[in-house]
Order: C-alpha cells, then sequence, then structure tokens
C-alpha cells in the first residue's frame, strides 16, 4: 500500500530549492515530521547543505531555535550518502559491519576496469578480437561495450544469470530485421570468385583501352583500387562483413558496370550469410557471458577488500526493505517525512528504492522537473520517471502545484522559451504544463537575443571566432543585473557561459578565447599532460628513480628551456666519455645542473614520506611557481596553473584514500602507475578557477547552473539513437510498484563499419524497437536543448557555425518553428502568443574568425631575490654524526691481543658482530663461545676471524673493564634522548655505561682494523659524539 505522496513539477528557475525549503520547516514547525524522522536526498552534497542551512536559518527568524539545532538530526544528503547511514543503522539486521568501506566513483570504476581485464578467459578474448575485427567493429568498441553492459547490469539490478541469456535474446531481436539465413553453396567461395574474374576483366579493358590511345577515367582508377583490395582480402581470407557491403556497391563507371554487376549481385548475399548469423550470435553470446563473469568477479574483489560501491549500497538497502519485516517495521515507525529531490535524475535502482520508501513512509514529496530529464547516458530512463509518476494519482497521491514562476530570468526569454517548446513535449506534457510566467522585467533598452554567426569549413575552426566576439561583447557596454544587489552593472567575464556539446568543443572554445586574452574556467580532463603537472611530475620521477633519464631531459627542458638538440647531444657526449654512469648526467660534476643536484640529494628522504608529502615537496623544490610566472601571459593563466599544481598534489591524497580502502601499501612508485591511469582513462580533472573567467563547459554539466549571459553552441548536433549500442530498457509490462521488473540490457552490433547502412539495418531502424528508441533519443535531445535555453538571466546568445551548405541548426529544427523563433535578421520577433523579442544578429567571416587578436601591451614580471639555500636543523641529533668539539687524549690503553683477518671481510658487518659479541657478554657477564659463534655466523663473518681470539679479546676487555671499576654496575647499550641546542633532540645509544661513585662513565668501543698506527685518527673521529 502506497501512503501519501505528493509530485510537484518545478520548472527551470522557479525556486524549487525555495520550496524544499519551505515544506522541510514547515513540516518540522507543525510538528507533522519529527526531526530525526525526515529523510531528505539531493543530487549533489552543496545542494544538501544549502538545503539545511536554509531551513535552519528560516527556523531561526521564527525564534524556533530548538528545531533549527534539532534539524542536525534529519537525514539530508545524496542518496548514496542516506542509503550508507540507513545501511549502518541496521548493520546487524543486515549481516553487514557497522564499518564499510564505500568505493568512491572512481575506485569502483578502476575495480571493475581492472577485475573486467583480470576475469576474461584468453581464449574467449581472442575470439572476441577476432570477431570483432570480422563483423566491422572498432578494436576499442569492444571493451567499450563489454564495459556498458557490466554498467548496465549493475545499474538495474541484473543478476548474473539472468545477464547471460540475454546475449542470445538480443541477437535473435536484432537478426529478425535480416533475411533468414540461406542455404545451398557457400556465397563466400562464389563472390570470391566473381572478384577475381572482374579484376581480370577491368584490368584488360583498361589495357585495351590504353593501347588503342584511349583515356582512362578518373574514376576507373578508383574503382579498380577498390577492387584491387577487396579481391586481396577476400583471397588472403582476411575479409571483413563491411567489405561484402563495399563490394555490393562498386562503382568504376558506366564503362565496366556489366563488369562489375556479377560481383554486386553476389555481394547482396551477406544479409542472409549463415556466417554472418552465427558470428553476430557468437559475439553477443561471449559479450554477455564475459559480462555475467565479470559482475560474479567483481563481488568477490569488493568482498576481498571487505568493500561496496554506490550501486552496492541501494541494492541492499532495496532488498532490505523488501525482504526484513524488522526493517520494515522500524522505518515506519520513524520515518514521518521523505523528500526526493531532482526527482527525474533518479536512476532505476534509485527509484525503485524511493517507491519502496514511500510505501512506509507517512509523507512523502518528489520534486523535479521532467523537462530536465537528460541524464539518460548515466543510465536514467525517463519513461520508467513518467510511469511512476503516471500511477502517483491511481495510488492516491496527489501531483502539487507546479512551480512555474521563473524567477531567473527575464520577461522577453521566458516568452521565448514558452514559444520554443510550447508544444516540443506533447503529448507527456501539454502547453500549459511547459508555460513559465516572467517574475523580472527585462532591461531597458538592452536585446535578450543575439545571433553569432561564425562561417567555418571544419569543425576544428568552428570556435575560432568565438574569443573576438566575446571580446566584443565584453566591450559593448551590455549591463546585467547582479544576482546579488538585484543592481545593473556592465558585463564582466564571469558572467558569461559557454556551453559546448562535447568535451572536444570545450576545448575549442576555451582556446579561443585564450587566444584572445579573456580568462576562462572549464571543468576538463589533461591535468597530466599540462606543463606545470608534467614539470612536477618530472621532479618527482627524477627523486624516485635515478635512472629515469626521460624525467632529466623534461626538468632541463622545462625548467631552463633547453632545446631537444642541445641536451641530447651533451646527453651522448657524457655517455661517450670513459667511465661515465648513465643516471650521473647532469647529477653530479662541473656540468651538473643545480635542480638535478637538489633531487639527488633528496631522494634518501623519500622512504620517510607519504606519496601526498613526496608530491609536495617535488613541487616545492621545483620552484614551479617561479616558472608557471613565466609561462604565462596573463595574471589568470598563471592563477589556473598553480591551481593545477594543488589539483596535482590533492590526487596524492585520493591515491592514498584509495590505499587505505584497497588495503594496499601506499609507495611514491605505485602512485606514478596510478596517476598514469588517471590521465589514460581522461579521469585527472584540470583545476577550475573561481575568479572572473568566462565558464565553459557541456550542456549536460551546465544542469543546475545559471549565467548573466548564456551562448548556445553546437545548435547542430542532432539527436542520436541508442538502437546500435548498450542501453537498459523494459521489456514487457511495465509495474509502477516494481520499476526494475522486466529490465532487459538492449545491445544491437553496428556491423557495417564506415560503410553505409544496409537494407537490414534500415529495417531495424524502422521496426517497433527502432521507432521506440528513435523517439526517445528525439525526445532527449529536445529536453537537452531546455536546459541549455534555460540557464540564462539576462541574454541568449544563439551561435551557428556556417557552412558551404548553409547554417548548422539541425539540433534546433527538431523542434517544429524553433528556428525561426531563435534565428533570423536582426529586429523583432514575433512570437506565437502575440509577445515580441528584440533578436540582434551578427556575422563574422572565416577571414575574421581567423584574424589576429591584437597585441598585449608588455608587463614587467618579478620574483623574489634568490638566496642561497637554508638548510633547516634536523630536529633529531644523532650523536655520533657530531664532529668538532674541545676533547683530549688523556691516556692510551693496551687490551688483549689485535685479532687477525682471513681474506677481505665486509668491514662494516664484522665490527657490527664484534660490537654485538662484547654487549652480549655485559649483558651474560661471561663470554659464552657459542654465542660469539652465533654471532659470528649470523653477520657472515666467521670465516674471517677466529672464534676463540674473539672469545679471548672480549674476556680481556671485560677484564680490563673490571680492574679498572672495580664493584661498579655497567649498563649494556643504554639508550639516551635529551635536550640539544637550537631546539633539537639528541637520540642515541651508549655501548657501556658505568655508574661510578663519583660519576658516570661512558664508553664508546670500536673495532679499528687500521692497527695502531690510527689511534689519534680514530680518537678525532669518534671523540666528538662523546662529548656530545
Amino acid at each position: 500500500m502506497m501512503n501519501n505522496i505528493e509530485f510537484i513539477s518545478a520548472g527551470a528557475g522557479s525556486g524549487k530549492t525555495y520550496k524544499l525549503t519551505e515544506a522541510l520547516a514547515q513540516a518540522l514547525e507543525s510538528g507533522a515530521a519529527r526531526p530525526h524522522a525526515i529523510l531528505a536526498t539531493t543530487f549533489t552534497v552543496k545542494a544538501a547543505t544549502e538545503l539545511r542551512e536554509r531551513a535552519r536559518c528560516w527556523l531561526l527568524e521564527r525564534g524556533r531555535i530548538d528545531l533549527a539545532t534539532a534539524i542536525g538530526q534529519a537525514r539530508l544528503g545524496t542518496v548514496n550518502s542516506v542509503c550508507g547511514q540507513m545501511l549502518k543503522r541496521f548493520c546487524f539486521e543486515l549481516g553487514l559491519s557497522p564499518d564499510q568501506t564505500v568505493l568512491a566513483e572512481g575506485q569502483s570504476k578502476r575495480l571493475l576496469k581492472a577485475t573486467l581485464a583480470e576475469s576474461m578467459d584468453v581464449a574467449a578474448q581472442a575470439d572476441l578480437v577476432w570477431l570483432t575485427g570480422r563483423l566491422g567493429i572498432e578494436q576499442a568498441d569492444w571493451y567499450k561495450t563489454l564495459e556498458g553492459v557490466v554498467r548496465a547490469a549493475l545499474d538495474n539490478d541484473i543478476a548474473p544469470a539472468a545477464l547471460r541469456a540475454m546475449g542470445a535474446q538480443n541477437a535473435a531481436a536484432m537478426l529478425a530485421n535480416w533475411p533468414a539465413p540461406s542455404t545451398g553453396p557457400d556465397p563466400t567461395a562464389a563472390l570470391s570468385a566473381l572478384l577475381s574474374k572482374a579484376l581480370s576483366d577491368v584490368v584488360s579493358y583498361i589495357e585495351q583501352t590504353q593501347a588503342a590511345g584511349g583515356k582512362i577515367a578518373d574514376n576507373l582508377f578508383k574503382g579498380l583500387n577498390a577492387l584491387q583490395k577487396l579481391e586481396r582480402h577476400f583471397r588472403e581470407d582476411r575479409w571483413c562483413w563491411p567489405d561484402w557491403i563495399g563490394a555490393a556497391g562498386l562503382d568504376a563507371g558506366a564503362k565496366v558496370k556489366t563488369l562489375l554487376d556479377p560481383v554486386k549481385a553476389a555481394a547482396q548475399a551477406h544479409e542472409s550469410h549463415p556466417a554472418f548469423h552465427a558470428d553476430v550470435r557468437r559475439y553477443l553470446d561471449l559479450v554477455f557471458n564475459l559480462a555475467a563473469d565479470v559482475l560474479d568477479a567483481y563481488e568477490q574483489a569488493k568482498k576481498a577488500l571487505g568493500a561496496v560501491d554506490f550501486s552496492d549500497q541501494e541494492v541492499l538497502l532495496l532488498r532490505a526493505l523488501r525482504t526484513k519485516p524488522t526493517v520494515r517495521e522500524a522505518l515506519a515507525a520513524e520515518l514521518d517525512l521523505i523528500m526526493v529531490d531532482e526527482f527525474q535524475d533518479t536512476s532505476p535502482l534509485q527509484l525503485a528504492l524511493f517507491v519502496e520508501l514511500a510505501k512506509l513512509a507517512k509523507r512523502s514529496v518528489w520534486v523535479g522537473d521532467p523537462k530536465q530529464a537528460i541524464y539518460e547516458f548515466r543510465g536514467t530512463d525517463a519513461s520508467l520517471i513518467a510511469g511512476v509518476l503516471g500511477a502517483i494519482k491511481n495510488w492516491g497521491g496527489t501531483i502539487g502545484k507546479s512551480l512555474d514562476t521563473s524567477r531567473r530570468s527575464v520577461q522577453s526569454l521566458v516568452a521565448l522559451t514558452n514559444g520554443v517548446f510550447a508544444s516540443a513535449f506533447e503529448p507527456d506534457l501539454t502547453p500549459a504544463q511547459v508555460q513559465l510566467q516572467p517574475q523580472r522585467k527585462d532591461i531597458p533598452d538592452q536585446v535578450a537575443l543575439l545571433n553569432w554567426n561564425f562561417e567555418s569549413s571544419r569543425n576544428d575552426s568552428d570556435y575560432l571566432g568565438l574569443g573576438r566576439a566575446v571580446r566584443e561583447l565584453l566591450a559593448s557596454g551590455v549591463q546585467v543585473e547582479d544576482v546579488d544587489t538585484k543592481q545593473l552593472r556592465p558585463i564582466q567575464p564571469g558572467d558569461i557561459g559557454v556551453i559546448c556539446r562535447r568535451r572536444d568543443q570545450v576545448d575549442l572554445a576555451v582556446s579561443s578565447l585564450t587566444r584572445w586574452g579573456i580568462p576562462s574556467a572549464s571543468p576538463r580532463s589533461g591535468l597530466l599532460g599540462t606543463a606545470e603537472a608534467l614539470y612536477v611530475m618530472a621532479c618527482l620521477r627524477r627523486m624516485n628513480d635515478p635512472t629515469d633519464t626521460v624525467a632529466t631531459a623534461l626538468v632541463l627542458t622545462l625548467a631552463d628551456g633547453t632545446p631537444v638538440e642541445a641536451w641530447l647531444e651533451d646527453r651522448l657526449k657524457h655517455l661517450a666519455a670513459d667511465g661515465a654512469k648513465s643516471h650521473e648526467w647532469k647529477a653530479k660534476g662541473d656540468d651538473a645542473h643545480p635542480l638535478l643536484t637538489r633531487l639527488e640529494e633528496l631522494r634518501p628522504t623519500l622512504t620517510a614520506l607519504t606519496p601526498q608529502e613526496a608530491l609536495r615537496l617535488a613541487a616545492a623544490e621545483s620552484q614551479v611557481a617561479r616558472l608557471v610566472g613565466q609561462w604565462s601571459a596573463t595574471p589568470h593563466e598563471s592563477r589556473n596553473r598553480m591551481a593545477n599544481v594543488e589539483a596535482l598534489v590533492d590526487f596524492g591524497k585520493t591515491f592514498e584514500d584509495e590505499c587505505v580502502a584497497a588495503k594496499r601499501p601506499a609507495s611514491v612508485s605505485s602512485m606514478l602507475r596510478w596517476l598514469d591511469e588517471l590521465a589514460r582513462a581522461d579521469d585527472d580533472n584540470r583545476a577550475t578557477s573561481a575568479d572572473n573567467s568566462v565558464t565553459v563547459l557541456t550542456y549536460h554539466g551546465a544542469k543546475g547552473l545559471e549565467w548573466p549571459v548564456v551562448v548556445l553552441t553546437s545548435l547542430d548536433a542532432t539527436a542520436r539513437t541508442s538502437l546500435w549500442g548498450v542501453r537498459a530498457r523494459t521489456v514487457g509490462g511495465f509495474d509502477p510498484q516494481q520499476p526494475l521488473a522486466n529490465r532487459f540490457v538492449h545491445c544491437w552490433l553496428k556491423t557495417w563499419g564506415k560503410r553505409s547502412q544496409p537494407q537490414a539495418a534500415l529495417n531495424a531502424e524502422g521496426s517497433a524497437t527502432g521507432q521506440a528508441m528513435k523517439a526517445e533519443a528525439l525526445a532527449e535531445n529536445k529536453r537537452l536543448l531546455y536546459v541549455g535555453l534555460t540557464r540564462a538571466r539576462d541574454m541568449n546568445v544563439a551561435v551557428s557555425f556556417v557552412r558551404s551548405r548553409g547554417p548548422g541548426r539541425a539540433w534546433v529544427e527538431e523542434i517544429q518553428g524553433a528556428a525561426g523563433l531563435l534565428f533570423g535578421d536582426s529586429g523583432s520577433v514575433a512570437l506565437p502568443d502575440g509577445r515580441q523579442v528584440a533578436r540582434l544578429t551578427k556575422s563574422w567571416s572565416g577571414d575574421d574568425c581567423a584574424v589576429e587578436p591584437p597585441a598585449n601591451a608588455p608587463e614587467a614580471c618579478y620574483w623574489f631575490a634568490p638566496r642561497p639555500r637554508v638548510q633547516g636543523v634536523p630536529l633529531w641529533h644523532r650523536p655520533s654524526s657530531a664532529s668538532g668539539g674541545t676533547f683530549k687524549v688523556v691516556e692510551t690503553d693496551a687490551v688483549g691481543v689485535r685479532l687477525s683477518l682471513a681474506g677481505t671481510p665486509d668491514m662494516t658487518s664484522l665490527g657490527t658482530a664484534l660490537h654485538l659479541c662484547i654487549a652480549r657478554a655485559g649483558v651474560l657477564g661471561v663470554v659464552h663461545a657459542p654465542e660469539v659463534e652465533r654471532i659470528l655466523t649470523t653477520w657472515a663473518v666467521a670465516h674471517s676471524v677466529d672464534g676463540d681470539a674473539v672469545c679471548a679479546q672480549v674476556e680481556a676487555f671485560q677484564t680490563w673493564l673490571a680492574r679498572r671499576w672495580p664493584g661498579c654496575p655497567v649498563h649494556v647499550e643504554v639508550p639516551i634522548e635529551a635536550d640539544g641546542p637550537n631546539g633539537t633532540r639528541i637520540r642515541g645509544r651508549i655501548d657501556l655505561l658505568v655508574d661510578a661513585p663519583d660519576g658516570w662513565i661512558l664508553l664508546d668501543h670500536k673495532s679499528n682494523p687500521g692497527g695502531a698506527a690510527r689511534d689519534e685518527d680514530l680518537a678525532a673521529e669518534h671523540g666528538p659524539q662523546l662529548e656530545a
């Protein structure tokens, strides 16, 4: 039975956070909800913190200090953090440890990747790689497909056994759109023979034509090249299925058309080729079986670590809610209010979780905007959300009053959005449900819609003119309303957001802005490829491994700008020298580089540092702060570079945390390998500047953000169906109370490579499944455009990249009538509701876009005056390292007989062994020959000195000691720690300490292989430590 559920639709900028705050505070104030009985989930930690603090302020303003204090008892956070709290709450009921290690998203991603690589059967992997080539699939794509299937299964709680069966089910559903497999002679042998004959005939025709003085057309030569390539592939049995499509479309001109017709006809058989059907079935069967194996191995890997990931938290809680009566009873008694923010972005697992919780809580409030459901690529399924929302009334719940007043955008932008999307979401949403009412007025004498048209012939030049256009906008005198003061002021870089569809376009936009000296901030990968990160990492690598000459070369190049030719010549000269050691290049000798010498000095300290401390040491010693000032054209760029260095150091802490979670040691070498993995996976995000900068990010990244001015780019990006990829879907009936029932991992193969689609693939796209997925993609694309158009407070800028065929506006054209409202000449735009919106259009030719920005006026740069390095006094001072002093030799006494040595023993080991023999005798009070022999053997010097002679010498020393201080206690190996000069601490051990009547006698015994002639030298060398 479902309890009281209310869904509130909150339009873009309509004050959703205010509504949540109000509902939360009023529930507390009225007594409808107890503080500890409230559960609220948000999309981000920042949103949860904001909700708690706003509710606390609301209560304080009403004098409810008690409730403002008690709100800390409420469970507010992201879905995963709330799940973690509840699992701890019921850990004993569920048989879980109360101290679960939770893998962060990055950790689980890397563990899954490692598990995937380790768990794959070698033969199956080889078979999969071969099939990938035969089906014309990119070699990198099979791994992505496998990873996608695993992730979809995890996100939808699909068991490995059920997953295995889905390979055959997908193959059957996909191949139902292809002709049935043929019977009879082998089509491959027939096509191969026809290709050989056609090649011979075409070559003969060309030779005859040339012999007769005729001219051969270019298209005939191109056709011949294609024919030769295909004939070779089939003759050598290296063909793939896209080659059949290529053969079916062979064209070498009208003159040889009849020669190629038999080949083209035979190639049509590929759609009904029995081997094609078998390959598709085998490929999908392998993928889904491997994915199931990975699921099992991933589960075992997490158990070995004693860890869970975010999906596990949701699954464990969901299963507990469904199968544990004690958990259900406890939560039914203690849940007064559940609030869900951004409901449209919940994953299938989370949706099932909220449905179960709604059965227990006294009241549930779900807030979201179906028009902003844009996270299909993360596994969100808008159809599930719509299905559950459609069932609320049948459950006895209510659809609350929509929040339809836009507090964000000015009147013209609201009217424009209403006009563009009025009918875009039908039949799911009526025009009345889409409409927003403006609260803000237009800025006087200022347009709210700009059109920028950039002429461009290639994708990589699309954004070339963006920097110039933004520079002109900043200088145009445009006014924006300050979000804090509500007063108009001139536009600044920080008031602008540039939105792109893809990450590579973000890079192009940032490059264009940087070229025109406009500060920008963008959350994007590539940190470890920046000069500052490469430099600090090179210093760390050089400290960690003195033989890493690549790191040495990087340090020389980046620190001093040494040309490659110069250091390479110097390197070869060093290697050519007699007795040269490779790793000593530039670290020792007259031409040593001071930084490399310093790094060599610091290398022994790495063993005592954590990986993050090592990174911080490398950053400090490298003097990277001085270099980034030299590399940067503006202060903003310099700050960005230093922020990247700090982000790099922070990665050290992330690595240490992962090592703790994985219960493995954290070393500098393993951190360096981990950072390389981050870079390969594009998980090395750069720092984002918080100063006055233009923000550049993707449409998905812009969700939940706003700017006074938003520049909308990539408006030619059309909807792409996920039919030829991996996607979780509901197959069969949908039960809103069981959203995960009948979930299925869809995976159809794109088997034509870069060739044109075969008719069977077009049939598949026209099938019920194909049409449904096409409609889903189109709806998602519309929602994404809605998110983009509703980010601006004061002005939208619609950008068109103009090709020879016309401006790229295909995305906007997916919505009927939208292009006519957003694009056109300068002037007034009539909206469907009769309102008028002013539009200003400006165009830049290709030459205008490519114009060089004006040179910046030179600025004087300053840096700290260099000073000699000050060596810090070590905290701990060992007496054995002391030097100097005012000691003197009072007397010299001979004790026993000097030992004779055999061979060339290791003198350090021999000295340590003799030292231990004296200490052992001092502890026992007598000399035991077996003890002496054991010590000598342990230190591998028994063959170098006579054991009996050692016993005699130790006994002679004991006799001398007893005669010199008769009856006095002798303490052996006495540890000592005391205050030293300049705030240091003295720490060491006294070999022998005699407690004499008139004071303490300190004895330090040394082994001297040099004979009596070195006595004075030894006294000078070791005397200072007795004084210390």
